[in-house]
């Protein structure tokens, strides 16, 4: 009994020696590690600078490899037009008009058919070709608005038939067209436009995509954000 009172008293005091002994101190940062965090910053912020140069710089190429294929496409359609004397102020006078409402069969019929005699330039899609008593017949629809109720019956020459049937999908074309007359189709809310195809020229997909359609949606996003 007096042994059992003697090691509980030694536990007594061993914890009471324990309990104030000061906390063991955190061993000392390294050098080395030091270094080490400050190399993998170094580095991590490096990374990101050149990413951000990087980016910068391949915005700007596309940037500018995106104004050279414009100015060459607008290059293009205006050697077309000034070859043809076409008038091209007609779809600036539909914008006019705005995009929220429909377009009259009148006033195509005002602005596609000149006193002058001049043709118009048209972008328009290709829907089919036809002979009809000796005479090729492009069917086209105009493409430079997306919602578009202009159709073109073109009177064509062989030449130009067998350029628009060989040409490749989406078959759009710059086309200039002296038009003789609009009428409004019955059933159809659409408006055509018959006459004579001057000349034509293929547009391609990706021109076609960027500098019409897209030209057409940012309207489309000026008008909806006034």
């Amino acid at each position: 009994m007096h042994r059992e009172e003697e090691h509980t008293s030694s536990l007594a005091e061993l914890t009471a020696r324990l309990r104030g002994l000061p906390p063991s101190p955190k061993p000392p940062i390294s050098f080395q590690s030091v270094s080490h965090l400050i190399v993998t910053a170094v580095v991590l912020i490096a990374a990101v600078g050149g990413y951000v140069a990087y980016k910068r710089h391949e915005d700007t190429r596309v940037a500018q490899q995106r104004a050279a294929r414009q100015a060459q496409f607008i290059s293009r359609i205006s050697e077309l037009a000034t070859k043809n004397d076409a008038a091209t102020d007609w779809q600036k006078a539909i914008s006019t008009l705005g995009n929220q409402r429909k377009i009259y069969t009148a006033e195509l019929q005002t602005l596609l058919v000149r006193h002058d005699g001049r043709p118009v330039l048209v972008f328009a899609s290709l829907q089919n070709v036809g002979d009809s008593h000796g005479r090729t017949v492009l069917y086209l629809d105009d493409a430079a608005r997306l919602e578009s109720n202009l159709k073109l019956q073109l009177d064509s020459t062989p030449d130009q038939k067998h350029l628009v049937m060989s040409s490749e999908p989406p078959h759009t074309f710059a086309v200039v067209a002296r038009i003789r007359s609009v009428e409004y189709v019955v059933g159809s809310d659409s408006s055509l436009a018959t006459g004579d195809c001057v000349d034509l020229m293929p547009v391609s997909a990706s021109d076609y995509v960027e500098f019409v359609l897209g030209a057409e949606l940012e309207k489309l996003s000026h008008h909806a954000g006034t």
